[in-house]
Order: structure tokens, then sequence, then C-alpha cells
């Protein structure tokens, strides 16, 4: 489609703009491309581990084009344990078992991003974990921050929530609407999580202080490249997580051209030809 001969032949009036927008997404002339999305080696710093080793996840990458989601996932590496501690060490000085990545995404020139976001499925996990994105922990909590908490604890029966039994089937969610720690409740909240109803699938970093978190971290940038780390916390026992697994999305959609653009405004009168 030559949508700048197009444009250009029917005139538009300027308050008709915002209807034709979308065809600049129709009119790209490369409908095919080449976005690809790569998990490689973490290339990040590693936190200094009480227990356990430091794991990459395999390498692996997909490729799509225009109009499509391109997705990278990897569903875990076994169970690693971490050795038994013996007891409780605080809460800052013991991570054990940690997972590496470094996802980055490439464009065709025809191409651009419209969204970016990443799914990990920890599995069963005992007690907490952390997250570190380029180099900046935006995620870290342990047993204390739910077994302590009354609202966590009404949503589950008035007892501590128990994520090592894989209760709730815990899935992290980063995308442009930041953090969200996706858990079901197993029974009705009570207090700050009055109205929650058994079996309702809730964020549960809503009812976590805000130094556990980064409330809205920005969308991971893979464009730009990501180093993740997912760590392990384990108050105490050997644990670690069960066969952790990561999804990374990247929407990709047509990059305008310079002559679609040039012969949209052109259509509007907003670029005039000099007579000679």
């Amino acid at each position: 489609m030559n949508c700048h001969r197009l444009f250009a032949l029917f005139p538009m009036k300027k308050l008709q703009v915002l209807a034709f927008l979308p065809m600049l997404l129709l009119c790209n002339p490369s409908e095919v491309g080449a976005a690809t999305l790569t998990m490689g080696n973490y290339t990040g710093p590693v936190a200094t581990l009480s227990q356990g080793q430091f794991h990459n996840f395999p390498n692996s990458s997909q490729s799509a084009g225009v109009n499509s989601t391109v997705i990278v996932a990897h569903p875990g590496i076994g169970t690693p344990t971490s050795g038994d501690n013996g007891s409780a060490l605080p809460h800052d000085n013991f991570i054990n078992t940690g997972f590496g990545t470094f996802i980055s995404l490439t464009l065709d020139p025809s191409e651009s991003v419209a969204s970016q976001s990443l799914t990990i499925s920890p599995g069963a996990f005992d007690d907490g974990f952390r997250i570190d994105y380029n180099s900046t922990t935006i995620l870290d909590f342990d047993y204390s921050d739910y077994s302590d908490n009354a609202a966590v604890r009404s949503m589950f029966g008035g007892a501590s929530w128990a994520p090592w039994t894989f209760q709730g089937l815990a899935t992290l969610e980063w995308s442009i609407n930041g953090l969200q720690l996706f858990v079901m409740a197993q029974t009705d909240g009570t207090g700050a999580a009055e109205g929650v109803e058994a079996g309702e699938i809730i964020n549960i970093l809503d009812y976590f202080t805000p130094t556990t978190y980064v409330p809205n971290p920005g969308a991971p940038d893979f464009l730009n490249g990501a180093s993740l780390a997912l760590y392990n916390r384990n108050d105490e026992g050997a644990w670690a997580f069960f066969a952790p697994n990561m999804t990374a999305r990247a929407q990709i959609i047509p990059e305008p051209s310079l002559p679609v653009l040039l012969g949209f405004f052109t259509g509007l009168g907003l670029l005039r030809r000099r007579r000679s």
C-alpha cells in the first residue's frame, strides 16, 4: 500500500486526524520483521550466598514479525537445594541459591515495541525471594513479611501463608503496571484485607510494607538489556526453589516510516508545497 500517496490524494480536515492515525500502523511497507528476544548468560553482579550456588537459566531465543508477541520461556532447571544452616539468620545476611539471565530484544528497522513484560513462577519456595534488575534490588521479602502480617494471615485461615507447599500458587507479573505477586486467598480476609473472598486472586504485595519492593519500577526494558537475578531467602532449613520458570514477552508493532508520516501530514495540509 502506497500510503503517502493515499494521504496526499485525500486531504483531511485537522479534526479527522485522530480517526486516521491507526492507518499509520497499516502503512509500513515491511509486513514481516525479525524481532528477536533472547535469554542469555547473566552479566550482573552476584550477591554473596550463605548457602547454595548461582545458576544461569539456559540460553534460548525466539523471533517474530510485526503485529505479534514474541515470547521466550524457560520451564525451570530442577530443584537445587541450599544446605541446612541449622538456625535462623538475619534477613539481610541469608541469601541462598540464585538464578540469573540477561534478556535482550533486537528489532528490524521496520519494527517497534509496544509493551514488554516478565512472568516469574517460582513454584514452591521457602521462605521468600529477592529480585535484582540491572544491579538494583526491586523486590526482597522473607518469612516475617507475611507471617507477622495480620492482613495476610487472615487470608490463610489465620495461619502463615505457606508458599513452600505451593499454597496460593504464587506468580509474579512485572509490566508497565509495576510488580504484582498474585496469590490465591484461602479464606475471607479481615482487617486491611476486608472484602477479599476465599478463592480470589490478590496481589499480596499490596499488603507488604513499601520497604520490601519498588511499587512501580517501570516495565522491564529488554531493548536496552535486562540483567535479572532471582535469589531464594530461607530463614532456616535445607530448601530453595522448586524449578522456578521465567517468561519474557514483547509485543511487536510496525515502525511508521518517514514517507508515510510526510504523506500523512501533507494530506492534512500541514506541509504545503511552494508554487514556483
